[in-house]
């Protein structure tokens, strides 16, 4: 008794594919939602002149093989001279410490932003179930 399979080239070559496409897709999603938790970082960022919010983008993206990076934060070349606080740059005091909210930070909170503390952290955690969801949708169609 014997098997024969027809068809084993349209699989690899369905295969191949995949290995194209999966990737592709993920980089376009990925960078989606990098900006968007950049925009909404800005959102929930404390306002005092402006440099932070103006400040708040894409900095880095790397790939490797299995791998692709995008670093979203404080491009610190845009904040403007001399933004010290407490001996702590500025945007990581704002980032990481305990504060009232200023006049400006506070109009912005009442318009209905979430201004304050992990500001930048918050818009990813808020980004990351769309992030993944998006990616796996992209995946399954990938495969079908």
């Amino acid at each position: 008794m014997s098997i024969k399979i027809t068809g084993l080239d349209n699989v690899l070559a369905d295969l191949e594919g995949i290995k194209r496409e999966v990737p592709k897709a993920a980089k376009q999603s990925m960078r989606h939602h990098a900006k968007l938790i950049a925009e909404q970082a800005a959102r929930n960022a404390p306002v005092k002149g402006g440099y932070l919010e103006n400040s708040l983008r894409i900095l880095d993206e790397k790939e490797t093989p299995r791998r692709i990076t995008i670093t979203v934060g404080v491009d610190e070349s845009r904040l403007g001279p001399g933004y010290q606080l407490d001996g702590f740059e500025y945007h990581v005091q704002m980032h990481e410490g305990a504060y009232n909210l200023g006049p400006r930070s506070q109009a912005k909170a009442d318009a209905g932003n979430d201004v304050g503390p992990l500001y930048l952290d918050r818009a990813a955690w808020q980004y990351e179930p769309e992030l993944r969801a998006d990616i796996q949708d992209k995946v399954d169609k990938a495969i079908r």
